[in-house]
């Protein structure tokens, strides 16, 4: 949404929110489950670290139930957008290697999500679930399940946290590179970021302002 002081409404409230208790959850997961992971740091572990990253698995499971029931459209397009791709998208990884440093330039006109940023939620969300199944299965099934699944539990939990810890180190990186990080305090980014990211989502904004206004003079 184009607001009146130039800005853009990018992410609500309820986005926001979501955003940071999930965000906090995941780096109590990710600290506490690293005192059980390097066995040096294994002394440091005990049943206030264990009760910790329980309740921080619950907060991070909730995530998505938050998501949807306080914005269900938007959790289903995004979660189609994110496995959705076209010939543009191609060529936009084909610009990545300089993307990734900071440099936007002849980037293909991307829409409100880009192709990187598809393609992290993709794999998010996949491993998410796989990380999330395999933390269940062992809390829930560690008296009733066999030890050769319990062990296999295991290995895709910390290969799922392993690739999860890799795509939020990425998404800090690429959010301080292009100063994204206003977009998620106060909801909004400047029309120049819009204009850089997501050329077409601005576009179809603009389009849609000039018709709201149109409708608006034509009531009048």
């Amino acid at each position: 949404m184009l607001k009146s002081d130039g800005t853009i409404l990018r992410y609500n409230i309820v986005q926001r929110i979501g955003h940071w208790l999930n965000a906090l959850a995941f780096v109590i997961l990710l600290l506490t489950g690293l005192l059980v992971f390097f066995w040096p740091l294994a002394p440091l572990s005990g049943i206030w670290s264990r009760s910790l990253h329980r309740l921080a698995a619950i907060i991070l499971a909730l995530g998505p139930i938050f998501y949807f029931l306080a914005d269900r459209r938007g959790s289903f397009h995004l979660l189609r957008v994110s496995f959705t791709y076209s010939r543009d998208d191609i060529q936009w990884f084909i610009r990545a290697p300089w993307y990734f440093f900071g440099i936007s330039k002849d980037l293909p006109p991307q829409g409100e999500v880009n192709a990187g940023q598809r393609v992290h939620h993709a794999l998010t969300i996949i491993f998410y679930i796989l990380v999330g199944g395999s933390g269940f299965a062992m809390w829930f099934g560690f008296d009733h399940i066999p030890s050769q699944v319990f062990l296999g539990a295991l290995i895709v939990h910390d290969i799922s946290m392993a690739v999860l810890t890799v795509l939020m180190l990425g998404h800090v990186y690429f959010t301080f590179v292009y100063g994204a990080l206003d977009g998620m305090i106060r909801g909004t980014i400047t029309r120049l970021y819009a204009q850089v990211e997501h050329p077409r989502w601005l576009q179809e904004l603009e389009e849609q302002a000039a018709m709201r206004e149109h409708k608006g003079q034509t009531a009048s």
